[in-house]
């Protein structure tokens, strides 16, 4: 395998302090032979952050002996070498257990020691426990968080894809139902002229049945009239 480059470590680091799950470390069943790791320098750039680093006595899976190694603690990426600065090998503390006795911290992967420290105090190995195993939860539970919120967005989506539907749907009932008022108010503007044309003929028809009423009138006068003249004829022919 190649060793790791600068950009790769910066990398891992930056994805490490984001809270994001990545393995850019080379390590065989999380651990390196100090014969043929190779050493990469660790340096911090502007994107990478230093959590921890210190200097223990490390037993290290795959090696015959103990030895002083300086340890680097990035995200949840924990590195080690016999020079500060200089990584030979690292171990990678996702799905880890971490387990505190004493002055000493061990880290176990699927029942396996990977990893024995012994700090210089209880105190110091608490803390360097306590941050790894912060390290091993955050890099174990973030694919799952991860998960959640791929889930939280996808429903997002559904459901906004079901308003748009929805209002797509009430977009065309509102279209319907403006075209139904329209049809109304034309019928309506309809009616009320037809009601006007025929107020219209009926005042007409009024007119036309007083102006018979005054005709018939005058034709009984007249009728009248001419009875009485009648009568006076005859009552001069009788004399």
């Amino acid at each position: 395998l190649p060793p790791p480059t600068m950009a790769m470590m910066g990398a891992a680091a930056a994805l490490a302090a984001g809270a994001a799950a990545t393995v850019v470390a080379l390590q065989n069943k999380s651990c390196f032979n100090v014969a043929d790791a190779p050493l990469v320098p660790v340096k911090k750039r502007a994107s990478t952050t230093t959590t921890l680093s210190g200097k223990a006595l490390c037993r290290i899976a795959g090696m015959l002996t103990a030895g002083q190694r300086h340890i680097t603690l990035v995200g949840d990426m924990l590195m080690y070498g016999e020079e500060p600065g200089v990584a030979e090998g690292s171990v990678h503390l996702q799905s880890a257990q971490v387990s505190l006795h004493d002055v000493e911290v061990t880290i176990t992967k699927d029942g396996d020691i990977v990893m024995l420290i012994t700090l210089n105090s209880e105190d110091e190995a608490a803390f360097w426990a306590e941050r790894m195993s912060a390290a091993a939860m955050m890099s174990e539970n973030l694919p799952k968080l991860f998960s959640m919120h791929c889930r939280q967005v996808q429903h997002l989506g559904q459901r906004n894809e079901a308003f748009e539907t929805e209002n797509k749907n009430m977009t065309k009932l509102l279209s319907l139902k403006r075209r139904e008022f329209t049809e109304v108010e034309r019928k309506a503007q309809d009616s009320a002229q037809v009601a006007a044309q025929k107020a219209q003929e009926t005042m007409e028809l009024q007119q036309r049945v007083a102006t018979y009423a005054e005709l018939a009138s005058r034709r009984e006068a007249d009728i009248a009239l001419l009875r009485q003249e009648i009568q006076e004829e005859k009552r001069r022919y009788q004399l």
